[in-house]
Formats: C-alpha cells, sequence, structure tokens
C-alpha cells in the first residue's frame, strides 16, 4: 500500500520572506514523509539528495515531496516513486505544446486543456523524480494510456510506470504508484 500524504500550508508560512517560505516549505514536505511512514511503517533514516538533487533512498526506503505556496506532500515507499503538484490554471499554447503532444492530448477527448496539460505535466514530473533525472529527461517520457480520471500510464526509456492522480481544491497531485494501492491522506501540519 502506498500513502501518500498532501497537507495544507499553514496560513502563517503566507507572512515569510521569499527565501524564508522556500525554507518552510521544504521542512513542511519532508514532514509529510514521516506521516507517510506512520502509515507504511516504514520511514528513511536520513533525507539525503545526489549532485542532480534527487532524493537517495535510505534503508531500503524511497522518498518523494513536492510543494507549492498552498499546499505540500510527500510519500515514501520500499520501490522507487515520485510526487508531483501543481495548481490547475490555464497555460499557454506554447507551453500546453512544449509538454503535451499531438497523440498525447488525444487521449483526453472530453477534458478541459488546462486539466489535459497538469494531468500529463505532473504525471512526466512524478516518473521523473521517480527515475531520479528531473526534468532534463522531458523529452525521453510519454503518456501512454489513459484509463481513467484518476490514473495514467507513462513511458520513460522503455519502462512502463504507473501514476495515480488526486484533486484538492484547484491542485492536482501526481504518485507513481507502481503495483501498489494508493490511499491518499490528508495530514495535518
Amino acid at each position: 500500500m502506498l500513502y501518500p500524504i498532501i497537507c495544507k500550508v499553514p496560513q502563517t508560512a503566507g507572512s515569510l520572506g521569499k527565501k524564508a517560505l522556500t525554507a518552510a516549505l521544504s521542512c513542511y514536505a519532508r514532514d509529510t514523509l514521516m506521516l507517510s511512514g506512520q502509515f507504511s511503517g516504514f520511514f528513511p533514516k536520513v533525507l539525503k539528495k545526489d549532485p542532480n538533487g534527487a532524493p537517495i533512498a535510505s534503508s531500503g526506503v524511497n522518498w518523494s515531496i513536492a510543494h507549492k505556496p498552498d499546499y505540500v506532500c510527500g510519500v515514501v515507499s520500499r520501490d522507487k516513486t515520485g510526487i508531483d503538484l501543481e495548481k490547475i490554471k490555464p497555460v499557454s499554447e506554447a507551453l500546453f505544446n512544449r509538454i503535451c503532444t499531438q497523440q498525447e492530448a488525444g487521449l483526453f477527448p472530453y477534458d478541459p486543456r488546462s486539466l489535459v496539460f497538469f494531468r500529463v505535466f505532473t504525471a512526466k514530473e512524478a516518473v521523473l523524480k521517480a527515475a531520479g533525472v528531473g526534468l532534463k529527461g522531458l523529452s525521453r517520457v510519454r503518456v501512454t494510456e489513459v484509463p481513467d480520471a484518476l490514473n495514467i500510464h507513462v513511458l520513460y526509456d522503455n519502462q512502463g510506470y504507473e501514476v495515480a492522480h488526486f484533486f484538492v481544491d484547484q491542485y492536482i497531485v501526481s504518485v507513481v504508484k507502481q503495483r501498489e494501492t494508493v490511499a491518499w491522506q490528508m495530514g495535518k501540519l
């Protein structure tokens, strides 16, 4: 079972300066890992990243976090995983075309373009986090199937990934789930 945790950022964080807010959001996101661990029963001993900024597994526990000014999220897993969080908003045609191919967009015949964009973008970002490469691998990742409104299949360097979506307020959260069942949890900081 995979337990991604999503938490609303305390309103007091809004009064912080930009640098302090970024540091606070990172701390809040790391707190979600401990909450995820409480559900799963395992915790990373240390939270280190490689020179490219990718999380390093600790004691066989993989982890991933994401944060925005309103929400933070995190997940721990025995398998490689990645999580991403974005606010759904309008995007330019140029940005849409940079992230979504025509073939990918065609997999969502009834969804608004902004939703298509963020389902695709967050799924790709979560997969690239799981692969440990970040956005530099964006040109090699493709959405291949959309089974339903909460799941998406992605291919990166000939390896398939399953990604689950969760929606809260105007945000979408995507997590690489592989073989696991996902039990989304709203936490409290």
